[in-house]
């Protein structure tokens, strides 16, 4: 509905956009558009996991707010944080590596196979899935990532000078529970 543009109301349950693993996607998205977003990179630093602990990270944070930069901009230099735990500087210097190459990959017009190589290489579907008991649970929170990669999809094919930046942009105008409860359009709902 939302990339049809069609009207509509989601009832009884979350919001698509509210869900903790669209979240987790859109996160990896706003990174890459957006390197300074401190916010996104603390939703993903673990997403999935690569063993950079809250206190590496807290350190890291106090640190950079020291010095007045963002977070991303000092990853590589976190051997240089006091009292950070042992293996932790390595490890942001892996992801500081990874998300170089991830936003390397995106382009005008070039939005959704870059999301869609970022996504595999993170292995973000089987981690989404094995983040729950339930193949169920799992197979619903993988399917999350296609419908975002859907959703990149349709807004590059609607602008072919499409950016990641835009599309995020469109997203949060498209996300806004802005609506009065008594709207003309599809209404759904869980039983």
């Amino acid at each position: 509905f939302r990339e049809g543009g069609i009207p509509h109301k989601v009832k009884g349950g979350p919001a698509f956009f509210e869900r903790a693993e669209v979240r987790d996607v859109v996160g990896w998205l706003k990174i890459c558009a957006f390197p300074d977003d401190d916010l996104a990179l603390a939703r993903v630093v673990n997403a999935p996991p690569r063993g950079i602990g809250d206190v590496a990270m807290e350190r890291l944070g106090n640190w950079a707010g020291q010095k007045s930069v963002p977070v991303a901009s000092v990853l590589r230099l976190a051997e240089q944080v006091p009292d950070i735990p042992r293996g932790a500087p390595d490890k942001m210097a892996q992801l500081a590596d990874a998300l170089d190459l991830f936003r390397s990959r995106f382009g005008p017009g070039r939005i959704a196979e870059p999301a869609r190589a970022m996504f595999d290489d993170l292995d973000l579907r089987n981690w989404l899935r094995r983040s729950v008991i339930s193949a169920v649970a799992g197979a619903r929170k993988a399917d999350a990532v296609d419908a975002v990669l859907r959703s990149l999809e349709w807004h590059e094919r609607r602008d072919p000078r499409a950016t990641l930046g835009s599309f995020l942009q469109r997203l949060a105008l498209d996300s806004r529970d802005e609506e009065p409860d008594e709207v003309d359009g599809v209404t759904l709902m869980t039983l």
